[in-house]
Parts: C-alpha cells; structure tokens; sequence
C-alpha cells in the first residue's frame, strides 16, 4: 500500500522521538532514525531539509505529548479541589517515573539538548512555558470549581511543582535504588500545598498527612 508523504514524515518523526528516548539526543544520526523508521536514507532527504529539520518536527511532537496532562480536577463525585488536583497529577508522574524511567530522563536530555543549541534557546524555554501553563490552567481551574480561594497564584504553583519534579527525577534516575524518593517528594509537595488553601486548612492538612 502506497504511503503518502504525510506518513512518511509522522513514522520518521515517531522513530526519532524513540530512539532519543532510548539513547537521548546526542547519538541520533539520519542513518540510525531511517533503520529505526524502515525506511531509506533518501527517504529522509526527501520528507525533510535537514537532521536539524527532523529533531525540530521530533521535538515538537515528543513536547505535545509531554504537556499532555489530564484535567484531573473532577471526577464523577464532584470537585477534587486544588490540594487533591496537585497531588493526583504528582501519583502520575511518580508512577510514570518508576515505571518509565527512561521516558523522563529523555524529556531532562531533550531540554538539556535544546538549551545546548545556540538555534533552539527558544525552544527550551517554550517547553518549560507550555508546561507551566497546562499546569497552570489546570490548577486555576481545581480553585475554580471547588470554590476554594488559594494563597497561591496558580501559575506560580505550577512553577513551584515543576522545579519539585525536575529535583525528584534526578535524584531518582541517578540512584534509582535509593530509599526515601517517594516519601521525600510528596513531603516537599506537602510544605509547599500547606498553605496553599484557606478553606477547611486544618482537616485539609490532616488529610495530605494520611495521603503522604
């Protein structure tokens, strides 16, 4: 069956979103991505201009799919509110981090990578922007909801959970048999919501206690 060029071009940038997953950004070559994809060298000069063309269409791709977050603030009994919104999307990426460990450490690389490449500055700062704002509107809309009045700016609570979440990933991946990660990063996470909603604090804080 005949592929169109449209394809073509989803298999390569698909095939070096895995490879940079697997061996991270630095050893990708055209050659290996076109073996990766099973198709020919020519076919990847002909769906792009460049290796660099690729990586761009690759890292665009691989970034959607990381900012790819749930809108976990409701479920079929109601409202979760913005304590258990934050901590519901930190038992995912907990969960992710355990089980796909590899899958983070290519997102760390990839803006490692970008940052790294005087041409693709931009690119690294708008992956730490598109997080901060699916994350963003994600807890704006957990206070919105519940009728909660937060003590923090959503968008700065976004901030605060990512630079939590970079910290707990490297020290995971660089000793992942370590005890104490989980526990660590749900009790920072737990400082950090402590005054975060005025309603209800006290049983909400007796709550996160039980859930840490």
């Amino acid at each position: 069956m005949r592929i169109s060029s449209a394809e073509r071009k989803q298999h390569l940038i698909k095939a070096t979103v895995a490879l940079m997953r697997a061996k991270g950004v630095q050893s990708l070559n055209l050659r290996a991505i076109a073996t990766e994809a099973g198709a020919s060298l020519a076919t990847v000069y002909y769906c792009f201009d460049s290796k660099e063309d690729l990586l761009s269409n690759a890292v665009e791709y691989w970034l959607r799919r990381m900012v790819e977050i749930p809108d976990t603030a409701k479920t079929n009994k109601g409202p979760l509110g913005l304590v258990k919104t934050v901590l519901r999307i930190a038992e995912e990426y907990w969960t992710n981090l355990v089980n796909d460990p590899q899958d983070v450490l290519g997102q760390i690389e990839l803006v490692l990578w970008a940052v790294r490449q005087s041409s693709s500055d931009a690119l690294a700062k708008r992956i730490y922007e598109r997080y901060m704002a699916t994350l963003g509107d994600i807890f704006t809309n957990a206070v919105a909801v519940s009728g909660e009045t937060s003590t923090w700016d959503p968008q700065e609570l976004a901030r605060a959970f990512i630079s939590l979440v970079d910290g707990a990933s490297l020290q995971f991946i660089a000793d992942p048999t370590a005890t104490g990660h989980r526990e660590r990063f749900f009790r920072a996470l737990l400082l950090i919501l402590a005054d975060s909603v005025d309603s209800d604090r006290k049983g909400r804080e007796g709550e996160l206690g039980e859930e840490g």
